[in-house]
């Protein structure tokens, strides 16, 4: 595509310009201020609806000025030889509210046209981008020395780069020496016919090495916790069943006698409550320390499930009010776009030639007026569509669904806090060591006592003289309480050995997952190295850095250029100087341009400090030469 007329009308400095171009291949002289960078910005203005000064909202207005119309129009001649005529209309809109007779200020709008006819913007773009062959983005780096490669997101220009050089397999990387034991990790466990991509593994690993690390800063804090509970006591715990068996069956001695069956009944039903006591002892001192493990754990589990339902309906809570806010804008904007149309005045100017100035024929103005009828039509019925879908009834229902979403999160955040207040009280809690002050041994041991007096008043009816058997029930309770309490230390041991296990796998597959990742960042290494130099092959001065080593050893994604300073050693872009930085940025849109078969007028601003600039034979080039003798622009065509 080649550019031959541009002429601007109160576009920034430049008042009434006409520059005609040829389509060759020109140079455009003028002192600072003169406006060689207004004419840059109008083409790329007309052409990807931006700037070459990166201006946020770039507008055209001349500063200070009021109710003028701001028009660029370019003449341009596409691959195929058809002469296109686009335009830009930029002016202020003034309207008058119900009831006054002066008009105020209500914003801007931009109006389009090709070939002298009204278009509305989205045929306009559509336009152009047939004629460019592509969006704005591909425009401005097809056209704009350094946009590529200062402008562009990262991301873009590498997939750009693989794009023109060609991906290389991740077979050919795996089977180089060093790199071949990372094969061994990818298989998907449980599915022989598929295997993960270094990518799928790397991401994963990186998952599975959070959670180990995780667990194992927590495995000590529990393994401490339940080794509290441990006591160094001088006994023989392996005899202990055998001095209780003895003592018991010693006892039993000594309660020999005949008894009748009131006597046996008591006994029996004593029997049974030491039994209980016993087992409720034993019970105590396991529980002691399981169940307040068990419970922190339980506590734990809460915990984290709240937290992902939070996670959740948090990001729907936002998602919703982030809905609510764009139905709420949409809703004021087609209120602002009906008013806007109801404001909209057939402009007499439509029916006068833009080549010579004549009045159009009336049929052409008939038809002009009808198109802009049905044009208007349009644009109210896609505003009403619009509105639909922003009536008062859906953004209400709208907020009902924002606002249920954010009462379930406030519901879901106290729940939380609550699990939470009962783990802390939990963990500061101060353990009662004493089975004896239990309620069910309370119960059991007054229980005991009735059914004691009962037997002695039963031996004392019967004349039985009851034997003293208190000295040998000392020794028994405290067998009993040893006894309890080694088991509990036990079912604590036993715990603390798998945890201990448990750390030790932990390890032993952090290890493994660490290995797998230093052979996958090894491998992306790798690859990044061979796609560079294939990238580069492409280019005669530039080189490309895909990726970064980082401190620690990993790898960090990059796309940035290297330009051979007069040393022949390559630099970062932002190293080299202005002449270097603009031939590699002609380098740049030379290899895009034979990548997308599409060839755009190119600017080249401070064109001055280049004394060889490269040669571009396909392309349009426009260079901008500050020049002191220039007070007007001056276009010399080569």
């Amino acid at each position: 595509m080649k550019i031959r007329y541009l002429t601007l009308a109160n576009f920034r400095n430049l008042k009434d310009k006409k520059l005609d171009l040829s389509g060759n291949k020109v140079t455009i002289y003028g002192r600072n201020g003169s406006g060689k960078t207004t004419v840059a910005n109008a083409i790329i203005n007309l052409l990807a609806d931006s700037s070459v000064t990166g201006e946020k909202d770039f507008s055209p207005k001349t500063e200070g000025t009021h109710k003028l119309n701001h028009v660029a129009t370019m003449t341009v001649v596409a691959d195929d030889g058809e002469e296109i005529s686009l335009s830009k209309d930029f002016h202020e809109i003034w309207k008058k509210k119900r009831g006054s007779q002066t008009a105020t200020f209500s914003g801007h709008e931009t109006t389009y046209e090709i070939n002298g006819i009204p278009a509305k913007k989205k045929e306009y773009d559509s336009r152009v981008a047939g004629i460019c062959g592509g969006d704005s983005k591909r425009i401005m780096m097809l056209s704009l020395a350094g946009y590529f490669a200062e402008d562009l997101p990262m991301d873009e220009r590498r997939k750009i780069l693989v794009d023109i050089c060609g991906d290389i397999s991740d077979d050919e990387i795996l089977n180089l020496s060093g790199i071949a034991p990372l094969k061994e990790y990818l298989p998907v466990p449980g599915v022989n016919s598929r295997r993960y991509t270094p990518e799928e593994f790397l991401q994963m690993a990186k998952v599975k090495r959070r959670d180990l690390n995780k667990k194992i800063d927590e495995i000590p804090a529990r393994i401490d916790e339940l080794s509290r509970t441990l006591t160094d006591e001088n006994v023989d715990f392996d005899e202990l069943p055998n001095v209780l068996k003895a003592l018991q069956e010693q006892k039993a001695q000594m309660q020999i006698q005949p008894k009748n069956t009131t006597i046996l009944g008591i006994e029996a039903a004593m029997a049974g409550i030491r039994t209980a006591i016993e087992k409720g002892r034993e019970s105590y001192y396991r529980e002691h320390v399981d169940t307040t493990k068990e419970r922190l754990e339980s506590y734990r589990a809460q915990e984290t499930e709240i937290q992902k339902e939070i996670n959740h309906l948090s990001i729907q809570a936002f998602e919703a009010g982030e809905q609510l806010k764009k139905m709420e804008s949409e809703r004021e904007k087609c209120l602002a776009d009906f008013d806007a149309l109801k404001m909209e005045k057939w402009n007499p100017k439509s029916e006068i030639c833009p080549t010579c100035g004549q009045v159009l024929p009336v049929d052409t103005v008939r038809q002009l007026r009808e198109n802009w009828l049905e044009k208007l039509a349009e644009r109210k019925a896609e505003i009403n569509a619009r509105g639909k879908e922003v009536s008062k009834e859906n953004i209400a229902a709208q907020k009902e669904k924002a606002d249920s979403f954010q009462e379930r999160l406030t519901l879901k955040q106290a729940e939380l806090s609550e699990v939470q207040n009962k783990k802390l009280a939990l963990v500061n809690s101060e353990p009662n060591s004493s089975y004896e002050d239990s309620e069910k041994y309370k119960e059991n041991k007054l229980r005991l006592e009735e059914l004691s007096a009962k037997l002695e008043q039963a031996k004392a009816e019967q004349g039985d003289t009851k034997p003293d058997t208190s000295e040998i029930d000392a020794q028994i309770a405290e067998v009993q309480e040893y006894l309890a309490r080694h088991k509990a230390q036990e079912s604590a041991r036993q715990r603390i050995e798998e945890l201990q296990s448990e750390m030790k796998q932990a390890s032993a597959d952090l290890d493994y997952y660490d290995k797998g990742i230093h052979l996958c960042e090894t491998f992306f290494r790798e690859k990044m190295r061979y796609v560079s130099e294939k990238v580069s092959e492409h280019f005669e001065t530039v080189g490309w850095r895909l990726f970064k080593e980082q401190i620690n050893g990993g790898l960090a994604e990059c796309c940035e250029p290297l330009i051979a300073n007069d040393k022949g050693v390559k630099v970062e872009w932002k190293s080299a100087n202005t002449a270097a930085q603009i031939n590699a940025g002609l380098e740049i849109i030379d290899v895009l341009s034979k990548h997308f078969n599409t060839y755009l007028p190119v600017i080249v601003d401070r064109a001055e400090s280049v004394t060889d600039l490269r040669e571009m034979p396909r392309h349009q080039v426009i260079r901008l030469v500050v020049s002191k003798d220039d007070a007007d622009l001056n276009v010399v065509n080569e």
